[in-house]
């Protein structure tokens, strides 16, 4: 959750029309790799607008 605050900023400062893919569960719920990784947000589509869902 520490690279949360970033990704906003991020999303924020992009230009419109803004677009936001999230590629694999794992990219919405952390999977396996949410305890300690930094580059996981769990709950990433509660931070910013995803507009496509991709599934694995």
């Amino acid at each position: 959750m520490k690279m949360a605050p970033a990704l906003v900023s991020l999303y924020e400062q992009m230009p419109e029309p803004k677009y936001a893919i999230a590629m694999g569960a794992g990219t919405i719920t952390g999977g396996m790799f949410s305890v300690d990784s930094p580059t996981t947000v769990r709950g990433v589509d509660k931070l910013i607008r995803i507009d496509v869902y991709i599934s694995s």
